[in-house]
């Protein structure tokens, strides 16, 4: 099931379990549980740093829907998100989201967050298909309200099913008014088991409430077994003008059933 980037929830792990082939491209109904954890490296500090996440859906011809629960390990405190997301394709052309998540006395995740957005197929030819979209999500800190705007466009490949994507990302925050970036994604497939995934970027980013702007970049491999199972590994580095530097390890499993 496709999802996008959420704020603090291993970024690159999100960006491997999307896949390169467009939503009207999906199989008939079936369920699937998705399965990510990571752990951070901090550079010079001695400290637990930890992601997981553990999703389950029903993904249908014209529909995604599936529930999330997320754990973060920060600094020996843990916090936890719940939550839902649902897709639906309008036509041949057009998809739209929206989900939520709600915590409870949350320091570094937020209280809750809503998001929504869309997608829509501006041409198509034998060779490739080019996607606009447009999300944009609310999410409720200790410290107030940050709103994000992620403007993008995609194209996808007919060989080899790859992509490549640009989001632009605008963060207003109550310590930062409207802060501006953009991230990069692509991919390919190796072979018929095998597939790469890149991702880059320069954007803000909040958690803890802190709005700062983020340099990362993550490498990754999706490996398809038997069975409707696939694997993913990413390694994922950050640099931050504020907080400490990152340097991600996590690994994924989705099973379709």
């Amino acid at each position: 099931m496709r999802r996008q980037p959420d704020h603090g929830l291993l970024l690159a792990a999100v960006l491997m379990a999307a896949g390169a082939t467009p939503a009207a491209a999906r199989e008939p109904a079936s369920w699937q549980a998705d399965l990510d954890a990571g752990v951070s490296i901090l550079p010079g500090r001695d400290t637990q740093w930890s992601d997981f996440a553990i999703s389950l859906g029903r993904v249908g011809p014209e529909t995604v829907t599936a529930a999330q629960i997320q754990r973060a390990r920060r600094f020996g405190r843990s916090e936890y998100l719940i939550g839902a997301r649902h897709e639906h394709r309008i036509d041949d052309a057009l998809d739209l989201y929206g989900g939520f998540a709600i915590g409870t006395g949350n320091r570094f995740l937020p209280d809750w967050r809503v998001d929504a957005g869309l997608s829509q197929r501006v041409s198509r030819t034998a060779a490739h298909t080019d996607l606009l979209r447009f999300g944009a999500g609310i999410a409720r800190y200790g410290q107030g309200t940050v709103i994000t705007l992620m403007p993008g466009a995609m194209r996808y490949f007919a060989s080899r099913n790859a992509f490549i994507g640009i989001d632009a990302i605008a963060v207003d925050a109550p310590d930062a008014r409207w802060r501006f970036g953009a991230r990069g994604q692509a991919g390919f497939d190796l072979n018929r088991r095998l597939a790469a995934r890149a991702w880059l970027g320069i954007a803000p980013e909040t958690e803890r409430g802190r709005t700062e702007i983020v340099r990362s970049a993550a490498l990754g491999l999706i490996v398809s077994g038997a069975r409707r199972r696939s694997f993913r590994l990413t390694l994922a580095g950050e640099n931050r003008a504020i907080g400490p530097d990152r340097v991600t390890v996590s690994i994924g499993i989705t099973q379709a059933f």
